[in-house]
């Protein structure tokens, strides 16, 4: 899924893991490993969601993209006090794969790089099972978007309306 999708988790797991155990070494260790753990899950089901994994020359393509850096921002800005943590750890994975190491391989054009070094295969072990279960693939259905753009803007609605904005 994308980026908001992958901060929303963070949050969520932070918040969930700091009420369960108490303010140590532990809980932060914790946070890290399922926040990072989670991406693949939240991954494994992107074939729910419009998400092909090149670019496509379409207005639909482009203005998704453009929501969902933008929505990311506000969620990170919003919300990097205290989740930082969270929402770092459950991003990692694509931080690694897509900004790192799928540039450092082209770049050098070099594929096998990415095939050696790229953590995203963990998703797809976990995404046979869905297609055999006949999930369907809305990776390049353009109307795969209204899932994860429900989700995104209700989560965005409700943590804005809890914000307290008196001064």
């Amino acid at each position: 899924m994308q980026l908001p999708t992958h901060l929303i988790l963070g949050i969520f797991l932070q918040e969930l893991l700091s009420g369960l155990i108490p303010n140590t070494i532990l809980r932060v260790l914790l946070i890290i490993i399922i926040c990072f753990i989670s991406h693949f899950f939240v991954d494994a089901f992107a074939i729910l969601t419009y998400h092909p994994p090149e670019r496509e020359n379409t207005k639909v393509w482009e203005y998704w993209h453009i929501f969902i850096y933008v929505s990311g921002i506000i969620i990170f800005i919003l919300f990097f006090n205290p989740y930082w943590l969270g929402m770092l750890s459950a991003y990692i994975p694509d931080l690694w794969d897509w900004f790192f190491l799928r540039p450092l391989s082209k770049r050098k054009n070099k594929p096998e790089l990415y095939d050696k070094y790229g953590i995203h295969f963990i998703a797809d072990a976990i995404r046979r099972p869905l297609i055999r279960l006949g999930v369907p693939n809305l990776i390049y259905n353009e109307y795969g978007i209204l899932p994860e753009l429900i989700f995104i803007s209700l989560v965005i609605i409700v943590k804005i309306s809890t914000i307290n904005l008196s001064l």
